[in-house]
């Protein structure tokens, strides 16, 4: 008997949208019916390499038509897919590729140069297959030229929940990623879950501009709701947000995916009074979003919002923040600050140290059941016990649930200072930080202090040539009180952070540790 099947969704599309636009990239436009075919001739082709299910391909590229080929081969049965972060060093793609047991390597032609010059075993060893651009060196490699050869090869019509199509690497907090191994379960769960809890218009023939990457399970899930349900996706190659905003008066896209630090660089635009933005909805996630940045898109773009909370464990969906409720919270003010609901068919629960679950407004990890949560860490047993546990995953995040069942995030555990026997959490000091005139972006970490153990310290990028330390510190004390308010404050050009737009805090603890008080 035929089963509902990850990628059911796109053959109802081709079959009745044929001609209907599924990406447009920075190099063509592909129709529906055309993306259907090649992924057929995709893994024929992939076949007769001698590369089945039970093998690895490694996809080192930007957002482009071919890395969704490939993730949506492995869903009709064909190799595990590992997208590799583009933007990370060639010896942590080394590493990655090794680790991971690729038996064959697909990047983008600006890597192509790179990768050959760099003379390390696993890219010598290791075949790679190129997809063409404009810097492309050897067309007889090009990836569509070479696949559409192939004839269509039969899908995997037997449904195996538990198979692996994706393997994505988590950025490590101390050593090297993991890999999160997903199941086609695990993405059918999330696509149910959230079709289920979403309350967009989004109409067959809308356009949506896809902004977070396809190396990470963000960028991925996006993507697949996108096809599965008949809209046609936009991707660049790098972000821009005057391009993106261009696009957006153009009428070319209706909807746009984006994680909050591109919504920071598109409110700080100026805006014209000529300027008329026809967007439906934004999509919004991967890391919290503060107040200003929030109620500055409300005011720019005039449209629904949607935010997801998630994690790559989880196929990047626990609890998803709905368009209702931001209306909510723009007309109240009552749930500022929350990350959604819980989707439908999970269990979601705050607990202590001890694994008890604790009441409404308490504070705990946050820990969740679902469909979608991971099969667990390629080749890392300790770490896939530590993580699941008792039928759940453990999600390193402190939060609390309300009585109406709103989630809000406090923290990570590991960002959680500690100063003076007190607990702060380091987002609430950013989000109060980022109201100051002067500052336009702030990350807020713990570093050692002989008399508190730790102190508040805030990282910030400033605009205004006139800042001073002195006067943030004043504006805050009013607002955090004593102990929450930073004693040190460091003004830099910009805060580092990872491709999904998140903070990357270990980076400035390790940097501004042995750096003294003021």
């Amino acid at each position: 008997m035929m089963k509902m099947r990850a990628y059911s969704g796109l053959v109802y599309q081709a079959k009745i949208n044929p001609d209907t636009p599924a990406i447009i990239d920075d190099f063509s436009a592909y129709t529906y019916s055309q993306m259907l075919s090649d992924v057929y001739c995709l893994k024929s082709a992939l076949e007769s390499a001698g590369i089945t299910g039970q093998d690895r391909i490694a996809v080192i590229s930007t957002n482009r038509y071919e890395v969704m080929l490939l993730v949506l081969c492995g869903l009709l049965g064909g190799p595990v897919v590992v997208p590799v972060n583009r933007r990370v060093a060639i010896d942590e793609m080394e590493w990655i590729v090794d680790n991971a047991a690729a038996k064959a390597i697909f990047v983008d032609s600006e890597l192509e140069n790179e990768i050959s010059l760099c003379g390390r075993d696993v890219f010598q060893n290791t075949p790679v297959r190129v997809f063409s651009g404009l810097n492309a060196n050897n067309a007889s490699n090009d990836f569509l030229s070479w696949l559409r050869d192939f004839p269509d090869a039969a899908i995997d019509a037997e449904y195996l929940p538990s198979r692996p199509y994706l393997q994505v690497y988590t950025s490590g907090t101390s050593g090297r990623p993991k890999g999160v191994v997903l199941s086609e379960e695990n993405c059918l769960g999330q696509l149910t879950s959230l079709l289920l809890s979403i309350d967009l218009s989004l109409a067959q023939g809308d356009s949506i501009y896809e902004g977070l990457p396809l190396f990470h399970v963000g960028g991925i899930f996006i993507s697949l709701l996108a096809l599965n349900i008949g809209l046609t996706l936009r991707y660049a190659q790098k972000f821009c947000p005057v391009g993106f905003e261009s696009m957006v008066l153009a009428g070319d896209v209706q909807h746009a995916a984006l994680v909050p630090a591109m919504l920071q660089a598109c409110v700080s635009l100026p805006k014209n009074d000529k300027d008329s933005f026809r967007i439906k909805s934004i999509l919004y996630g991967a890391s919290p979003i503060n107040s200003s940045t929030l109620t500055h898109s409300k005011d720019r773009y005039g449209c629904d919002f949607l935010q997801v909370y998630g994690m790559t464990e989880t196929h990047s969906l626990i609890s998803v923040m709905s368009a209702a409720d931001h209306r909510y919270l723009f007309d109240t003010n009552k749930i500022a600050g929350s990350a959604g609901r819980a989707i439908p068919g999970s269990v979601l629960e705050i607990v202590d140290a001890d694994g008890n679950v604790l009441p409404c407004g308490k504070a705990g990890e946050i820990r969740v059941s679902s469909q979608n949560v991971m099969c667990g860490y390629w080749q890392n047993e300790e770490a896939t016990r530590d993580t699941l546990r008792d039928g759940f995953l453990y999600t390193g995040d402190v939060g609390y649930l309300n009585e109406e069942g709103f989630l809000f995030i406090i923290d990570r555990l590991k960002d959680i200072i500690i100063s003076g026997g007190e607990n702060v959490s380091s987002l609430e000091v950013e989000s109060v930080l980022l109201g100051h005139p002067k500052v336009v972006d702030v990350a807020v970490v713990a570093t050692p202090d002989v008399r508190w153990g730790e102190v508040v310290t805030a990282v910030v990028v400033s605009n205004d040539d006139s800042f001073s330390t002195t006067e943030l510190i004043e504006y805050a004390k009013p607002l955090l009180g004593g102990f929450k308010t930073p004693k040190i404050v460091h003004v830099v050009d910009t805060i580092p952070r990872n491709a999904n737009g998140k903070i990357l805090k270990k980076v400035l603890r390790e940097q501004f540790s042995t750096i003294g008080n003021m």
